[in-house]
């Protein structure tokens, strides 16, 4: 089996990954900013590295000699990058930059995770062949900037589109689904916006479609995302019931009234024919993905 190299590895994604490779046989190392967190079944070779260090990213690939690398490892706090652009393009872009580099040197096949951010929202939703861009946000304009930098340098790299990303892990921070319910079992009131529209993706079900992409060695951009598409409202109330939970809470809003420091998309949904057609996985619809959070969450 294949050696993978997981970059951002104590990540929500990240650790999905690390379960499913295992399980499937290869042989693992995960690469993070932080200390290890990841336990699970199997012996994992950790490397606490931040990306940005281009000397340490490639001492830690030389180490490896992986025959895939998957790179998650990102900022991916829109509002973060936002109010400094400095570190986001440091990371996202020439983070990415240090990873393709030991990537050529190993000839390892690249899976880049992207995002819809890379779209400007005003038509979605959107195909692999829409073109992108213009990113409303330095979130979007980083990962767009590296989807160029990883196709032009590696043309035969896979790009990862997703969307909306939810879950359930240990040691990971919290993401919509794990935050709402959260709140609402506490019985705090949550804002959520009606003119947002976005692709609700389950992580366990990203990592699959991204192990596919590793087997087929896909080449080019794939939408890696749940099969539908809702306002974050609507997605908020399905989260509600899913987890029997009140949904008299939720209150609508709009975008404009949350003052977020970065300009959001309105319609960043992504259609996902060709995951459907190529990647022999099937992508989870949010009901069915909520379920399966709730079954894993402690207090479920």
């Amino acid at each position: 089996m294949s050696t993978l190299l997981i970059t951002g590895a104590n990540g929500l994604l990240g650790t999905k990954l690390l379960q499913r490779a295992l399980l499937a046989g290869h042989r693992v190392v995960g690469l993070s900013r932080g200390a290890q967190t990841f336990r699970g079944e199997g012996q994992v070779p950790w490397h606490q590295v931040d990306i940005r260090d281009g000397v340490g990213v490639l001492q830690v690939v030389r180490e490896a000699g992986p025959d895939v690398i998957v790179h998650t490892a990102a900022i991916t706090d829109v509002d973060a990058c936002e109010l400094r652009p400095g570190d986001a393009w440091e990371t996202n872009l020439m983070g990415t930059g240090h990873v393709v580099l030991g990537a050529l040197e190993m000839e390892a096949y690249l899976v880049f995770l992207s995002s819809d951010y890379v779209f400007s929202g005003e038509a979605g939703p959107y195909r692999e062949s829409d073109e992108p861009g213009p990113a409303r946000s330095v979130y979007g304009r980083t990962k767009l900037a590296g989807e160029a930098l990883v196709l032009d340098r590696l043309p035969g790299a896979g790009v990862a589109r997703t969307s909306l990303l939810y879950g359930q892990a240990a040691h990971t921070r919290l993401n919509f689904v794990s935050w709402l319910v959260t709140q609402l079992r506490q019985g705090r009131k949550a804002t959520a916006v009606t003119d947002q529209v976005g692709s609700p993706t389950l992580a366990d079900n990203l990592a699959d479609m991204v192990l596919a992409m590793v087997k087929r060695q896909t080449a080019g951009v794939v939408h890696a995302t749940g099969p539908e598409w809702f306002t974050r409202y609507e997605y908020a109330i399905r989260v509600a019931r899913a987890f029997k939970l009140d949904e008299a809470l939720i209150q609508e809003g709009r975008t404009r009234d949350l003052k977020q420091p970065a300009p959001r998309p309105r319609h960043s949904g992504l259609l996902v024919e060709r995951a459907e057609k190529e990647l022999g996985v099937r992508p989870v619809g949010l009901d069915e993905g909520l379920a399966r959070v709730r079954a894993e969450m402690p207090g479920g």
